[in-house]
């Protein structure tokens, strides 16, 4: 219900935010912020695939879920937020999965993934693409 009126129009929810609100985006183009839940009629909730296609890619919807994924487990500000094997063991063990003990073993991992290590070891957000890619464990991640 836009700015808490009575009537109802079509949108999509575009944020969910921190605080429990909302943001959406309506159909006729009007954007509103901070929409309590009790002001939101719920007609649809479209499913986004969070597998990957057959070229390897994903879909919008899981491309920005694996970025948010990256981002939480964010390198230090020196490494131009790449990973190295600290932040990989620390998305492993949130996981509940087993960390690696050496570089060489990240290294590999790497190396299974396809994916390049910069001259300091570290990998982009492509890794975690590379590893959903592989797995197809996106959804059970989120």
């Amino acid at each position: 219900r836009h700015g808490g009126s009575m009537r109802a129009f079509d949108g999509v929810i575009s944020k969910v935010n921190s605080d429990g609100t909302y943001d959406v985006g309506y159909d006729d183009g009007d954007k509103e912020t901070g929409v309590a839940r009790e002001l939101i009629y719920v007609q649809a909730v479209a499913e986004p695939s969070w597998s990957a296609q057959s070229d390897g890619s994903f879909s919008p919807e899981a491309t920005e879920a694996i970025h948010r994924i990256f981002t939480t487990f964010n390198a230090p500000a020196s490494s131009e937020g790449k990973w190295g094997m600290a932040e990989f063991n620390a998305f492993q063990e949130a996981l509940a999965e087993d960390p690696m003990q050496t570089e060489e073993e990240f290294s590999g991992v790497c190396g299974s993934l396809e994916v390049k290590q910069d001259a300091s070891g570290r990998v982009g957000a492509e890794a975690l693409v590379a590893l959903y890619v592989q797995t197809d464990g996106l959804r059970e991640d989120l």
